[in-house]
């Protein structure tokens, strides 16, 4: 390596000097380990070393590079002539600053974690002095709080009193007055004392505590005149020695009607058996918020009577019928085996009420129209049903006798039946209508010369003379051919043919042909063949004698018939 660094030193202010350390770099490293020790030295003793704030130095390719030198001081006191960004370790305050230029920042992160430690905690208990430097602790805190308490004395409450205007309440030496005049006004105090001396006066009681002197001052007056002011202390006795009657704890007889006005309010007996509601007319049984006119939460129990709405009432002794008015019921449900009977029309008599609509019997049969139903579904009219599922052929119909009962009956009991047939030697085909009509169809022509026979089931059937037929390309290699299994190549212009079906004799007819574009004089030949095989050969002639022909490869055509 032959290379040459010149370290330019950078004086504190940032203007450049020369170069001032120049040294060949692949000399000083090729003389032995004190040389290299020696630049070592010197590398660090100019980058290092020097007190410079920022340096150059010129690298192996000739670019010059900026090197920030930081000095980093560690002592008691701030390091003089600092420049912007040295930092300094303040071992006294136990803190890291940093030069801005002007002054040192303080930037120590461990600040907080030493604001409360020994050396910045007050020792004043009494927090006596206005110092803000150190912090007080918790018994200094407590001291002072307790001092504070203790000068102030504790007054206790030695009287009240109220004169109509102020009210004043003695505390020890201070006292607090408040005047209370303004929260009522003069004309209705006025007001007030006016009424209460008038009943002072009416009563003839001036007794300044407003109570009973005497009998006298009782005067009761009722219709009958049974209190007076000269018998009062009679009924008084013998209200005291007669023995207490009510409704809650003895039974008695009403001798007349007795309005109770609620008053909005609800009567309410043993929690809610039966309640009244003041408000809305509503009687709840069970529950305490009907919200109709009766409201039952549970179940009814009638015994024998009648639900009805309007009219007068119809005593029946069998049965329970809700009902409309009087002309008939609405609904019978009646006992003794007797059908549950649902009526609309009215205008029947008694308490039968005319023909049940739908009617329910103890057999389960239900009635639509007729009261007595002797089916499960008993309909006395019209059926209709307006909307039906979709079905399938395999479904059953829906019948009625005389009577009208239903019943089911499969689809295919209903179809009208027809046949038809077909000779098997002769592929006539017959058809037997549905009045008892007979046709007939030929199926095979009985032309002269149709080749159409008719096969072993009756029908047409086509016995094609041709078995086998198709082309071989030999400059492809490929066969394209109906009855062939397989094609093999013996030789040039020698190939063998394998048959899908066994022929009925060896001496079937086969026909071929050969394609020729050329002048050429091609043949082509059988050669041999078998029930399943048959081979060729393709000949080009030469000379006009067949020992001096050649075998030659062409396309050609071929075709296989069978008697």
């Amino acid at each position: 390596m032959n290379s040459t660094y010149s370290f330019i030193k950078v004086c504190r202010n940032g203007a450049l000097k020369k170069p001032v350390y120049t040294f060949n770099v692949h000399t000083i490293f090729t003389k032995g380990t004190k040389y290299r020790f020696f630049a070592l030295f010197l590398l660090y003793f100019v980058q290092v070393g020097m007190y410079a704030q920022e340096e150059e130095v010129i690298n192996h390719k000739g670019t010059r590079v900026l090197v920030r030198n930081t000095v980093v001081t560690t002592s008691a006191t701030a390091p003089t002539g600092p420049l912007l960004n040295d930092i300094w370790f303040d071992t006294s305050a136990e803190v890291t600053k940093i030069y801005d230029g002007t002054s040192w920042l303080t930037i120590n992160l461990d600040a907080l974690n030493k604001k409360e430690d020994s050396e910045n905690k007050s020792t004043d208990s009494s927090l006596s002095d206005a110092t803000n430097t150190k912090f007080p602790t918790e018994l200094a805190v407590k001291t002072y709080v307790d001092n504070e308490i203790a000068a102030v004395g504790d007054d206790d409450i030695t009287g009240v009193s109220f004169d109509g205007t102020d009210l004043t309440v003695a505390e020890g030496a201070t006292n607090f007055s408040a005047d209370l005049s303004s929260l009522e006004e003069s004309a209705d105090i006025t007001a007030n004392t006016t009424l209460i001396n008038n009943h002072i006066t009416a009563d003839n009681d001036l007794s300044a505590t407003n109570e009973l002197q005497d009998a006298d001052e009782i005067s009761i007056d009722d219709s009958l005149n049974n209190f007076t002011a000269t018998n009062v202390e009679d009924a008084l006795a013998e209200l005291a020695s007669g023995t207490a009657t009510n409704l809650y704890t003895d039974d008695g007889s009403l001798f007349g009607n007795r309005a109770v006005t609620q008053n909005n309010f609800d009567l309410n007996f043993d929690a809610n058996t039966l309640v009244i509601s003041g408000n809305d007319n509503r009687v709840g049984i069970g529950t305490d918020s009907p919200i109709q006119e009766m409201d039952i939460s549970g179940r009814i129990n009638i015994t024998n009577g009648v639900i009805q709405k309007g009219g007068t009432a119809i005593t029946t002794t069998n049965d329970l019928g809700l009902y409309s008015n009087i002309s008939g019921d609405a609904i019978r449900m009646a006992t003794n085996n007797a059908p549950i009977n649902f009526y609309s029309d009215l205008n029947g008599s008694g308490s039968t009420g005319g023909t049940a609509n739908l009617s329910i019997n103890v057999n389960g049969n239900v009635g639509v129209g007729v009261a007595t139903a002797t089916s499960k579904m008993d309909i006395n009219g019209d059926l209709r049903v307006r909307s039906l599922g979709p079905g399938s052929n395999t479904d059953n119909i829906v019948i009625t006798d005389s009577d009208g009962n239903l019943g089911q009956l499969p689809i295919t009991d209903l179809e009208t039946q027809t046949t038809i047939s077909q000779n098997n030697t002769t592929g006539v085909i017959t058809h037997n209508s549905e009045n008892g009509a007979t046709q007939s169809v030929n199926v095979i022509s009985t032309n002269a010369n149709n080749s159409i026979s008719t096969g072993t089931d009756g029908g047409a059937y086509f016995n094609n003379p041709i078995k086998a037929y198709g082309t071989l390309i030999p400059s492809t290699n490929s066969i394209m051919s109906i009855g062939i299994s397989s094609a093999v190549k013996n030789g040039v212009g020698r190939y063998t043919f394998t048959m899908s079906t066994t022929r009925s004799t060896a001496n079937y007819p086969i026909q071929l042909s050969v394609f020729e574009s050329g002048t050429r004089d091609i043949n082509i030949f059988v050669t041999s063949q078998t029930t399943t095989t048959f081979s060729i050969a393709i000949i080009e002639e030469i000379g006009g004698t067949f020992p001096s022909d050649n075998y030659i490869d062409r396309t050609c055509y071929f075709s296989i018939m069978d008697f």
